[in-house]
C-alpha cells in the first residue's frame, strides 16, 4: 500500500469518527410552534453548511506528504482550529439547548404526574361521596 493511499485512509478515518462524534438528525414534527424559526435557530442551520473540513484536511495532508512548510500550510492550521472552535461552540450550544429542553420536559411530566394524582384523589373523594349518599338513601 502507497503511503499516500494509506494517508488518505487514515485520513478518512479521522474524518468518519467525527461524523460519528456528531449528534444524531431527528426528524421534526412540525406544529404550529415549531414552524416559527428564531434567527437562533436561523444562524444554527447556516452555520452547519460552514463546516466542510474534509477538504482542507485533504489539502492539509496533501502539505503534509510534500514535507513543505510554508504560508499556505500555516493558513491551513489556522484555518482548520477556527473550524474545529467553531464546530466545538455549535456542538456546545446544541447540547445546552438539549439540556434545556429535557429539564423542561422533565417538569412538564411532573406536572402532569402531580395533576393525575390530584384528579385520582378527586376520584376516590367522589367515589365515596356517591357511596355515602346510597347507603343513606337505602335506610
Amino acid at each position: 500500500m502507497t503511503r499516500s493511499l494509506k494517508r488518505q485512509q487514515e485520513t478518512n478515518v479521522c474524518y468518519n469518527r467525527r461524523l460519528q462524534s456528531l449528534p444524531p438528525q431527528q426528524t421534526v414534527v412540525h406544529t404550529p410552534k415549531s414552524m416559527m424559526h428564531t434567527p437562533q435557530q436561523q444562524r444554527k442551520q447556516s452555520s452547519t453548511s460552514h463546516f466542510h473540513l474534509y477538504p482542507l484536511v485533504e489539502k492539509f495532508t496533501d502539505a503534509i506528504e510534500t514535507g513543505t512548510r510554508d504560508q499556505n500550510s500555516d493558513a491551513l492550521v489556522t484555518e482548520l482550529n477556527i473550524l474545529f472552535d467553531n464546530s466545538q461552540q455549535l456542538l456546545n450550544s446544541i447540547s445546552e439547548s438539549k439540556t434545556m429542553t429535557v429539564d423542561g420536559e422533565k417538569r412538564n411530566l411532573e406536572e402532569s404526574e402531580q395533576l393525575l394524582q390530584q384528579r385520582r384523589d378527586l376520584m376516590v373523594e367522589f367515589r365515596k361521596f356517591v357511596e355515602d349518599l346510597v347507603k343513606i338513601e337505602s335506610y
